[in-house]
């Protein structure tokens, strides 16, 4: 059985690469400070209720998402073409694989292989908030929806 979650230090290292990922792209920095700002996209996805995603996607290198989802979310069980990697800030992450469940409390990291079928939701009895960190960056054509594992 292998265990998906991963330790402070670890999601640490993530955040580092966050920040390295957008001091080292070009496009965002030029000699106008302004331009250091991002403001994410704001997208409203349904699944069995609503849940809000702020895209700071910059290059299709690398995805960064903050995902606020309420109490009893779930997605559809999901095979991703990309790696995920994160923490949650707020709440606890549910991560449910053919033959285990993983929770993710506040202040732990997460990794969801590439290619993994699994589902995910919040596991808490609040609001959930996650930061997502997505290699390569979110394209439609890289999930594909399961009725099962």
């Amino acid at each position: 059985m292998k265990n998906y979650m991963v330790s402070k230090e670890y999601y640490f290292k993530i955040l580092l690469c966050f920040y390295l990922a957008f001091m080292g792209t070009s496009s965002l920095c030029s000699q106008n400070t302004s331009s250091y700002k991002i403001v994410p996209k704001v997208l409203i996805i349904e699944d069995n209720v609503e849940r809000q995603l702020f895209d700071f996607t910059q290059t299709d290198d690398l995805g960064i998402i903050e995902m606020i989802a309420p109490k009893d979310w779930t997605e559809p069980i999901v095979e991703l073409n990309y790696v995920t990697r994160g923490f949650v800030i707020e709440g606890c992450l549910g991560l449910q694989f053919k033959d285990t469940t993983t929770i993710i409390k506040k202040d732990e990291g997460f990794i969801i292989p590439k290619n993994k079928r699994v589902r995910i939701f919040n596991a808490g009895d609040g609001q959930l908030k996650v930061v997502e960190i997505l290699q390569p960056a979110y394209k439609e054509d890289f999930v594909k929806f399961f009725d099962s594992f």
